[in-house]
């Protein structure tokens, strides 16, 4: 593989975990397409194809080495030894903050907080996440940097209120506690859910159709979900994180809970004021934008950094 363009851009080799993965986080693709559009030349390069068929392609002009998942420190390191450039890898979320996960996955991070000390560069989507990092690896995370959502994406699609609340666990991994939001909304509105097959454009779809969201998770390194409900102009209730709490204070859209007959009672006012709704909703909406949650800052703020280290 080889950079598509030459000349004085900035060439950043992106390694991912693999097609799975990718395909399960539209965020990434388009963090790569908003990369290009503001100059950058975005080489990726999937983990999983490289273990596989055993070769690693080394393009030596790039200036230097972005991993937006840790477990993907392996091959980093391997294409740092080669060509010598800077490594940075972000972190999402923490491991030992990941209750009941997969054991295999355990044990890969236990490999990675050894991996870490080989990068040149961290960076974390919150303070909360920053804070976990640097006590789970015992390295400063040098920059954080807050995720978004696309807002673009939900601009095309119109705004409706249909009778049904909608939660976006991104998989069954029992931290994500999807058992608690089929509790809070049972008997009194009908719930769906968003998995991570759903191609961006439906879901953008199923947010802006729903009356509200339901997010039940136990622990989050920043939470898309939410600020994809809010960009949509939809309220949700959603249980209180100290993350949650960082990016959403004073966000009228998102009413915290600590206990499911709180989350309940907020559901019932939800579905007989439609009124509520679509004020809390607005509000959501002004304070996802004012607070600049996107991922078109979000990549903004990716170059701005990448450029410090070149």
């Amino acid at each position: 593989q080889k950079f598509r363009v030459g000349g004085k851009m900035l060439k950043i080799i992106y390694i991912y975990f693999d097609l799975l993965y990718a395909a399960y986080c539209g965020w990434e693709y388009r963090t790569i397409e908003l990369l290009s559009e503001l100059g950058v030349n975005v080489l990726p390069i999937p983990r999983h194809r490289c273990i596989a068929e055993g070769r690693l392609p080394i393009p030596k002009e790039a200036d230097m080495i972005w991993v937006s998942n840790p477990m993907c420190l392996d091959v980093a390191i391997e294409i740092k030894e080669r060509i010598a450039k800077p490594l940075a890898v972000q972190f999402l979320d923490v491991p030992r903050n990941l209750m009941d996960s997969e054991e295999w996955r355990l044990k890969e991070y236990e490999k990675v907080r050894e991996q870490v000390k080989n990068a040149d560069y961290i960076t974390a989507i919150s303070k909360s996440t920053a804070k976990d990092v640097e006590e789970w690896c015992g390295r400063k995370v040098d920059r954080v940097i807050y995720i978004g959502c696309d807002s673009e994406l939900f601009e095309s699609v119109k705004v409706s209120d249909k009778e049904y609340a909608i939660t976006i666990p991104r998989g069954l991994a029992k931290q994500k506690n999807y058992q608690e939001a089929i509790e809070i909304a049972k008997g009194i509105v009908p719930l769906k859910t968003v998995w991570g097959q759903f191609s961006d454009v439906m879901k953008a779809k199923l947010l802006k159709n729903c009356s509200f969201g339901i997010h039940s998770s136990k622990f989050e390194g920043f939470c898309i979900p939410i600020v994809e409900l809010n960009i949509a102009r939809k309220p949700v209730i959603a249980r209180e994180l100290p993350v949650i709490k960082e990016i959403h204070e004073g966000n009228k859209g998102v009413m915290m809970y600590k206990t499911v007959h709180e989350a309940r009672e907020f559901a019932k006012i939800l579905v007989d004021d439609k009124k509520l709704r679509e004020r809390l909703g607005k509000f959501g909406r002004e304070f996802v934008l004012r607070r600049k949650l996107t991922l078109g800052v979000y990549a903004k703020r990716l170059k701005e950094f990448f450029e410090e280290l070149k």
